[in-house]
């Protein structure tokens, strides 16, 4: 599959997770809190891969570990910290640390190993 051919695909995939991103923030409880952070590590990796298609074969590692330090600077409350006023930053930073969420990014990142391991395979 050519570099363009890749794009493509996560390019396509990345507009649809960016959508669906936005209609999660609508809801509440599960879907917004959990299932959220499973897809914004997908949209992180697919939106990653629509610039590098076929470098980087520890992707979904180094977006764990990024999502892992979003979390941990939630534990130490950076938003208070900076004392950051804006609440579109407040929500996208998030302020309460839970281990469910460190979960939902292991299996979102788990999931983009997996479509990784897919895509290779269809070359």
């Amino acid at each position: 599959m050519s570099h363009r051919t890749l794009r493509l695909i996560y390019g396509g995939a990345s507009l649809f997770l960016l959508i669906s991103l936005c209609l999660l923030a609508g809801t509440t409880g599960f879907l917004r809190a959990t299932f959220g952070d499973f897809v914004v590590v997908l949209f992180l990796y697919t939106a990653a891969r629509t610039v590098f298609p076929t470098k980087l074969r520890i992707l979904p590692l180094l977006i764990f570990l990024f999502a892992l330090t979003v979390e941990l600077l939630q534990a130490v409350d950076v938003v208070a910290l900076l004392g950051i006023t804006n609440e579109t930053v407040q929500i996208a930073v998030g302020s309460v640390f839970d281990w469910g969420d460190i979960v939902a990014y292991g299996l979102g990142c788990a999931a983009a190993a997996g479509i990784d391991l897919l895509v290779r395979r269809v070359k």
